[in-house]
């Protein structure tokens, strides 16, 4: 049977392949011996590391640029010293960079199952870590029924901390990120 052209020279069938997710089989936590979670763990310390360190210095950079701001508002009002003007040039500065930092933030990456743990959410709560998460339906955010966590972010902040993959189920980081 011959497929009807979707685009000039595709398929439909290439098309779906390409902009529709395909869902592949993924071991989960359960499926793992303790010995490969723990390696899994071990391998994921230094990409929650470096994404510390980066959420990190990200924060100074924003602390950077307000600090500038209200150095420059203080010696406005208060000692009636117009340094405003020359703080607005730092202040815009630290806050490009801060923005280009936020944009540049690393991806986090499931050891177990090659998939980014942030986005989108799978079966499993990331801080929980167990099974039960409720897909995030509209305005609604995904709703952990374990632990009654609600998984939205605000608009620069996550409101939750990622301790598992959202998709296999696997204990990256006690901490938490």
């Amino acid at each position: 049977m011959r497929s009807v052209s979707f685009k000039a020279g595709w398929s439909w069938h290439y098309y779906a392949r390409r902009h529709f997710r395909m869902t592949q089989a993924v071991r989960e936590a359960k499926d793992y011996s303790a010995d490969e979670r723990r390696q899994f763990k071990e391998a994921f310390r230094p990409q929650a590391a470096a994404y510390r360190r980066h959420r990190r210095t990200t924060l100074v950079w924003f602390f950077a640029a307000m600090g500038c701001l209200l150095l420059g508002m203080f010696a406005d009002g208060i000692l009636k010293r117009d340094l405003l003007p020359s703080m607005t040039m730092p202040f815009f500065g630290c806050g490009a960079i801060w923005f280009v930092m936020m944009l540049i933030t690393p991806k986090l990456v499931c050891p177990g199952c090659s998939r980014d743990i942030e986005v989108p959410f799978g079966d499993y709560c990331p801080q929980c870590g167990c099974e039960g998460l409720e897909a995030q339906r509209g305005y609604k955010p995904a709703h952990c029924k374990m632990c009654g966590k609600s998984m939205n972010a605000g608009r620069v902040v996550r409101r939750y901390i990622i301790r598992n993959c959202t998709h296999c189920g696997l204990l990256l980081d006690e901490r938490g990120l």
